[in-house]
């Protein structure tokens, strides 16, 4: 969607801005395409603006900087873009701890993706269901 933003409109018209999800990947401050091996000029917030605006529901945000090292998250670019657009975002990106659950629910995301960590047992599933910011 990124070269083709106006897909977002048509979609949000045709089935409802609540089913439209737009995933934004981002390294070193810039969006990535083509599953990641192409860096564009576009900064994350400013693309998920445009999409916010196009009519997207929610946002899926994946830190590429930090996806999948087991090293922890990388918040500053996620304030960024809460900070920018109104709509839900999801989180993808480093999380390893029950720590980082809860630094990312503070950033304000919505939802959080849970990918390395749960396979290689560094957090346990049913601890993340449960966990609530006291």
């Amino acid at each position: 969607v990124i070269k083709k933003p106006e897909i977002v409109e048509k979609l949000s018209k045709e089935y409802g801005s609540d089913h439209i999800m737009v995933a934004v990947d981002s390294k070193d401050s810039r969006v990535v395409i083509k599953g990641w091996t192409e860096k564009t000029s576009k900064k994350a917030p400013i693309l998920a603006k445009l999409f916010e605006n196009k009519g997207a529901g929610s946002i899926l945000f994946t830190n590429v900087n930090v996806e999948g090292l087991l090293q922890g998250v990388d918040v500053k670019p996620l304030k960024e873009l809460v900070n920018t657009v109104n709509i839900p975002i999801i989180y993808s990106g480093g999380v390893t701890s029950i720590k980082d659950l809860k630094l990312l629910k503070r950033t304000g995301v919505n939802g959080v993706v849970i990918g390395s960590a749960l396979y290689k047992g560094k957090i346990d599933f049913k601890e993340a269901l449960e966990y609530e910011d006291p």
